[in-house]
């Protein structure tokens, strides 16, 4: 599993990320900080590219972010496939950082994290995902997650979607 950091350096691992994630919250233990993970995607004429990041935030201070870039070959996917890949690679990158962020939170001495899983859908009726918000909430609660959806899914919405 490749990750890029925010100035394209290549890290391999989940654990990479995770010792990154430590690097920096070691700057300043007493600091709160947001963790917020997210995907976008982006289809082109004979592939989607998807990016989901994982955002560390350091409440008024700046932050550091991760991102990996999936692509799938073919035809370009309905919005509710999208959706659902972009929701699903959400969920994996979730389930595999969280036990390690709090493992590292319970033996580093750190303030726990607000950890969020961000999904992009709007809740703007006019907008065609819309309908999908509940779907895409109710995965993430089904995961154990605490979701948001826009315009508070920051990771999704505005990282994401940078890197698509």
């Amino acid at each position: 599993m490749k990750f890029l950091t925010g100035h394209d350096e290549l890290l391999t691992t989940i654990d990479d990320v995770v010792e990154r994630i430590k690097q920096f919250m070691d700057q300043d233990k007493t600091s709160e900080y947001e963790i917020s993970i997210g995907s976008d995607s982006h289809s082109f004429s004979r592939a989607t590219k998807y990016v989901t990041v994982v955002v560390v935030h350091q409440i008024g201070k700046g932050g550091i972010l991760f991102r990996k870039n999936t692509y799938i070959k073919g035809r370009k996917p309905a919005l509710y496939e999208k959706l659902m890949k972009e929701t699903t690679l959400t969920i994996d990158i979730a389930s595999l950082i969280i036990p390690k962020i709090q493992e590292l939170v319970k033996t580093g001495g750190y303030k726990i994290p607000n950890i969020f899983a961000d999904g992009d859908v709007n809740i703007k009726e006019s907008e065609p995902s819309t309908p999908y918000g509940g779907v895409v909430e109710g995965m993430f609660k089904a995961f154990g997650l605490n979701g948001r959806i826009k315009p508070n899914a920051i990771a999704a919405t505005y990282v994401a979607d940078y890197f698509c």
